[in-house]
């Protein structure tokens, strides 16, 4: 009785094993498949958002606009403070000189963005030209505007900035995420491919045990690199009777008789 439960055991053994194989096989195949759906997930929240920041900032460029715009429709004057100022035709010393305007005269402001610059667009009577800000001073109400100028000029500067990193950090996330996911698919399709020739060159047990890089006394030369790759050294022993190789792997070493695997060493 005794005996025949010992045999009945051994030979049940290998059938556990193929299906222990089988389900981790199962369980593998579940979690690459959970894996890529929550990767989706991911991207998809992550796309949502982009979007959601992105219209942060159009609505804060659109204040902006809006800000300038209110501002820039009333007339602003400025006030000669020099003995007098040169109105020229351009912005610059070089040009025709218009005319010459004695201090304390008002001049309107044309263009409120020059105020930040070196020459500033001025109405004086009805000539149009520039004069240089440094002979030009603003009124109390011109004062405050061009302080409000500034604050909005560097803000509608950073909110530039970052829409434009944002973009570039957006189609850079984008460009990774589609090459991992890419790289995931590749990686499923030659592992199912792979399955799939093992199975048919040696059989659903032999290839579960070679997908899971076992190695086991028996086994062919040929079986060995379908399960390790191939070594990184090999020696080979020739004696009178018999050919001996040693094939060197990072943490075994495989020993073979021929083209069969007769032991093996693990290294540290």
């Amino acid at each position: 009785m005794k005996k025949t439960l010992k045999l009945l055991i051994i030979m049940l053994l290998p059938l556990l094993g193929i299906c222990q194989n089988s389900i981790a096989q199962t369980n593998i195949e579940k979690l690459s498949i959970k894996k890529g759906s929550l990767t989706k997930q991911i991207k998809v929240l992550q796309d949502s958002l982009v979007k959601v920041n992105q219209e942060i900032l159009n609505i804060q460029e659109a204040n902006i606009s809006k800000d300038i715009n209110r501002r820039s429709n009333s007339i602003l004057l400025g006030e000669i403070i020099q003995p007098f100022a040169i109105m020229y035709s351009e912005p610059n010393e070089k040009s025709l000189v218009i005319d010459s305007i004695p201090k304390g005269t008002k001049v309107e402001i044309m263009d409120v963005d020059g105020f930040l610059e070196t020459c500033i667009k001025t109405k004086y009577n009805t000539k149009i030209g520039f004069i240089f800000t440094n002979d030009i001073i603003s009124t109390k109400q011109f004062a405050r505007f061009r302080d409000s100028l500034k604050v909005v000029k560097q803000r509608e500067y950073v909110v530039m900035k970052e829409g434009k990193a944002k973009k570039q950090s957006k189609e850079n996330l984008n460009k990774a995420k589609e090459a991992e996911y890419k790289a995931q698919e590749k990686a499923q399709q030659d592992y199912k491919a792979r399955e799939k020739r093992l199975n048919q060159e040696y059989g659903n047990t032999i290839a579960s045990k070679i997908l899971n890089r076992e190695i086991w006394i028996g086994m062919s030369k040929e079986i060995a690199i379908e399960s390790l790759g191939k070594p990184r050294i090999v020696n080979k022993t020739v004696t009178p009777n018999r050919v001996t190789e040693q094939w060197v792997y990072n943490t075994k070493n495989l020993y073979f008789e021929g083209n069969i695997l007769t032991s093996w060493q693990e290294s540290h």
